[in-house]
Parts: C-alpha cells; structure tokens; sequence
C-alpha cells in the first residue's frame, strides 16, 4: 500500500512499509491469546458475549440494562430514603449555585483589532457525556459535579457513563438533570499511545489501532502524529475516523492538510488550558514588578 500526498509541501511518496514495525505481540504471547479469544467471542456472540466478558473478567455482574432512560432515574430517586434525598439535594444545591456563579462571571468580548475583531464567545455544546467511577467505592459525587455544570451551562442532553451504577447513582443522575446513564451517544475512540512515550514505531502504532478497529471501535487516535506523511499513513491503514491532536512541536500541517488527508476530527487536548494559564501567570508577574510598564501587560 502507498500514499500520495497532494499537498504541495510534502510532494514525496511513502510506502508505508518504509516505517519501522514489530509484532504487536511475540508468538505465543498469552496475552495475544486471550485478546484474540475475546475479539472472536464479542464478534460471533454479540452484546450477549459482552455480557459474559465484562462479568468474566471485570468481576461485574451482568446486568439487565445498558441504558437507563429518564424513567429509570426518577424511579431511583424516589426509592431513596428521606436521609439520602436530603443528601443529594444539600449537595445539588451547592454545587448548582457555585456553577452559576462562575457562568455569570464570564461574559462574551468583542474588541477591536487592527483589521477586525477579535473576542469570544459562550456556545454550549449539545451533547456532553459525563462518567463516573464505578468501582469498589462508587462516587455518586462525580456525577453531580459533572453533570450540574454541563446543565447550568445550556448543555441540552446529558449521558452518564458507568461501569456500575448503583440505585444511589442512578438517583443523582436524575436530581442532576441527566438524559441517561449508559453506553449511547458515546464514540469508542480507542488510541494507542507509543509516540508520547518515545516508542518512535508507527507499524506498531499502526498495528494497534488496527486491533481497535477489529475490536470495535468507532474513531481511533494515536496522539504524537508530527508529519502529514505520518497522518496519512495511519488514515489509510483503517476503515474507521481518524482523529489527530494538534498543536504539539514539530507539526507543520494545516486543517487543511489534515481535512485533504482524510483526517475526520481533530482534538486540542489541554492546549487552551495552558495558553490561558500561561498568559495568567504573565500578567499576575508583571503585576508584581512594580517597575514594570502596565502598558503592554494584556498585549
């Protein structure tokens, strides 16, 4: 298989078997032999295969539902005691109250620039899926502090995601302003990570997200792509959306060399976090330099 990539500065052709691989797993490997068991078991068993996997190795047991729509969590939330109702409505109500307050603390800004405008503006997203932890101690906290906010902020539908949701958690979610607690809309998107961990092998990278797609997912990622040849390698190598994390050191491609490459979403990671954190922590020093000119600390 080879690539050709049209855009003008990467005219080259690449073979993807000139990148260096490896077996994803030596022979033998045991590992290798319980994953493929499993793959095979899902894709000729179905959900009810799933079912039996998740309480074989998760220790889960196997549930009735998936999904819990509405219904299901007003009917949790009325089975509470009066003890735990007063619980989660105390917690409700704090966290709802802060949430607004540090919405009405943030306005939309428009300026002018030279040439134009410049500002920002608040757009909530449609749909925001929160998840909350499951396990030996199930945290119907994180529900609410997820959740609440996503409503608070003009966020329309809302999915929780958890392993195992208890009736206690399943109550939150509905006092919170939850849809649903289950698997839908979420996007599987599996990623393999070798390149943020200096293990340069994209056969390798490639060879994993192949297994994703085997696997199920719906989007594969490999953050630490640099190079459209890059890119284009691993776009080619799967049948599912590609997604690729932008703004790392050495990335020289556009949003237009990723959309002719066949890229299908792109993620910014925690870049606007750190921008903004940044360009605080510069003004707050300048701040403190009493001897500085004031001028151009917002420039």
């Amino acid at each position: 298989m080879s690539i050709t990539s049209t855009n003008r500065l990467f005219p080259r052709r690449k073979n993807v078997a000139e990148f260096p691989t490896r077996e994803l797993f030596p022979a033998g490997d045991p590992a290798s032999d319980r994953a493929t068991e499993i793959v095979n078991r899902v894709k000729s068993g179905g959900l009810d295969a799933l079912l039996q996997c998740i309480e074989q190795y998760d220790g889960a047991p196997a549930r009735e539902k998936l999904v819990y729509n509405s219904d299901d969590l007003q009917n949790a939330l009325s089975e509470l005691g009066k003890e735990e109702t007063a619980l989660l409505t105390r917690v409700q109500k704090r966290i709802e109250s802060f949430a607004e307050a540090q919405l009405n603390s943030i306005s939309e800004l428009t300026v002018q620039v030279p040439g134009g405008t410049a500002g920002h503006r608040l757009s909530p997203v449609e749909i925001a899926g929160c998840y909350a932890p499951g396990g030996k101690y199930p945290l119907a906290s994180s529900v609410l502090m997820t959740v609440i906010p996503a409503r608070v902020c003009g966020v329309t539908r809302i999915w929780v995601a958890s392993p195992r949701p208890t009736t206690f958690m399943l109550a939150a979610a509905g006092m919170a302003g939850a849809e649903a607690v289950g698997d839908h809309p979420f996007v599987p998107v599996a990623r393999a990570e070798n390149l943020l961990h200096g293990r340069a092998d994209l056969g390798d990278t490639i060879a994993r997200l192949q297994s994703f797609q085997e696997a199920g997912a719906s989007a594969v990622y490999a953050p630490g792509l640099t190079t459209i040849d890059q890119v284009s390698a691993v776009v080619s190598s799967v049948d599912i959306p590609v997604n690729v994390l932008v703004g790392m050191p050495g990335q020289s491609f556009s949003l237009d060399d990723l959309g002719e490459a066949g890229v299908r979403r792109v993620s910014v990671g925690s870049g606007f976090e750190r921008v903004a954190n940044a360009a605080l922590r510069r003004c707050a020093e300048q701040l403190l330099d009493t001897s500085a000119p004031l001028g151009p600390m917002f420039a």
